[in-house]
């Protein structure tokens, strides 16, 4: 089965604008999206025209055009829209959107298979309409194993997060004790 047949697959070209807009809407760039689905704050940008096909929904995964190395699964809706140089892939309804987002994760690789030679690796829509994805497990099987490659997700940015934290823990713990000594209270 093709990804064209469980998707719908949107390719961001937003229009600019001849004239500064009034709103500034926010938009996702290329170096917002991160590893292990982290999403950095979208830009504010009154240059583009707002079309509502770019727009992100809640089950949307964003992948970048040029060298994507992972994929961003939104997880709740969101106000704002898709910038150059990405695609929006949207699930379908015989498919579930995280297991879809595991699906195309695990096959990036494939999607660069007619990029030989290239400067900076794009990928192009037949790529993208062409990737064999299998055959689809039952919906319930396709749950389990888009669950767990969601929960590991959340799990590696959790553990990130935690050993941030336990760090700055650690420096303000370790300035207060030097602090401590240096005022000859460490008897």
């Amino acid at each position: 089965m093709f990804l064209k047949d469980v998707a719908d697959i949107i390719f961001s070209f937003p229009q600019k604008s001849k004239e500064t807009l009034e709103n500034n809407w926010l938009w996702l760039s290329s170096s917002c999206l991160q590893e292990d689905n982290r999403i950095l704050a979208p830009q504010e940008e009154n240059n583009f025209i707002p079309d509502e096909g770019l727009r992100v929904y809640r089950g949307d995964v964003i992948i970048r055009r040029v060298q994507p190395q992972f994929v961003n699964y939104i997880s709740e809706d969101k106000d704002y829209m898709v910038g150059q140089n990405l695609a929006i892939v949207r699930a379908r309804n015989n498919i579930y959107p995280k297991y879809l987002a595991f699906i195309l994760e695990a096959n990036l690789g494939c999607l660069y298979k007619d990029m030989a030679g290239t400067a900076v690796p794009a990928i192009k829509r037949g790529s993208f309409d062409e990737l064999d994805i299998g055959d689809l497990p039952d919906m319930k099987k396709q749950c389990a194993i888009g669950e767990v490659w969601w929960l590991l997700k959340e799990k590696k940015k959790l553990s990130q997060r935690l050993l941030e934290q336990e760090k700055m823990l650690m420096e303000y713990t370790l300035k207060r004790l030097v602090k401590h000594r240096g005022n000859g209270h460490g008897r």
